[in-house]
């Protein structure tokens, strides 16, 4: 049995016969439990992100092609994270992006490994794996886990803000629960979160975000591009096969060290 959509740069799926990559895109062919994956030279972010979207229920062996990666019979877990990679790369490729960052699989058997915060440790120290919505979140509240975000999906699948630390230094924007990442962020940052709550979601495993982060200086009031900051981010979805996908959860901890550690989103 084979089954083809196409993907455009916009981040829209359609079904075709055509074989033919969109520009900014990605087409996804199905032959049984195989998917092939093939990339315009230049895959746009909304593309990316819809293609993880896309997958996120899949199973078996794929094939990456194009956009300088060329991998065969990888498993849907190395695919979500190389997929991620590419959409991160892109986005921190832009001029005016404020950040560089780097994306990982977050493991708690070797969390000595890991030179996390003392911010993001109370998250970092649970094991959450396999456990059902309800019963994650009451080990979560029990843990009083400060700075702690907490993101849902609608019914139609938009990412959405349940909860966020009373203040927080990055983004620059006003967030109120329930809002939506695409009505309340500007671009450059719903796109970077998504990828990372997308991901998340995809993989059902913890992730490790760190880098740079250019923000204004608080302690001289110097404009943005001036300072930059080292950032860590753990993330942690709560999505088990036995629960509904819209009962799932992103949770995340974020802080930039030195000077202090600030709480971000």
């Amino acid at each position: 049995m084979r089954s083809e959509i196409l993907i455009n740069k916009k981040g829209i799926v359609q079904s075709s016969e055509s074989d033919a990559t969109p520009e900014g895109g990605v087409c996804v062919t199905r032959t049984n439990q195989e998917f092939s994956i093939f990339f315009d030279d230049k895959p746009e972010v909304p593309a990316l992100m819809s293609l993880i979207r896309t997958l996120r229920s899949a199973s078996g062996l794929m094939n990456l092609s194009g956009a300088n990666v060329n991998k065969s019979n990888q498993t849907p877990q190395d695919v979500f994270i190389t997929i991620a990679q590419m959409a991160i790369k892109a986005l921190e490729a832009e001029p005016d992006i404020n950040f560089k960052s780097h994306l990982e699989l977050f493991s708690y058997a070797n969390l000595d490994k890991y030179d996390l915060p003392e911010a993001l440790m109370p998250l970092a120290r649970l094991n959450l794996l396999g456990k059902d919505v309800p019963s994650a979140l009451m080990q979560v509240v029990n843990a009083n886990i400060e700075n702690l975000v907490s993101v849902g999906q609608t019914m139609s699948m938009r990412l959405c803000f349940l909860s966020t630390p009373p203040q927080f230094s990055w983004p620059d924007a006003t967030i109120e629960k329930g809002d939506a990442l695409d009505e309340c962020l500007p671009k450059d940052s719903e796109y970077w979160l998504s990828i990372l709550y997308e991901t998340a979601f995809a993989l059902k495993l913890p992730l490790y975000h760190h880098g740079h982060i250019t923000m204004p200086d608080t302690q001289t009031g110097t404009t943005p591009g001036n300072t930059q900051y080292p950032f860590h981010r753990l993330i942690y979805p709560l999505a088990p096969a036995s629960d509904r996908p819209h009962n799932y959860r992103v949770l995340s901890v974020a802080c930039i060290t030195d000077p202090e550690h600030q709480p971000i989103i």
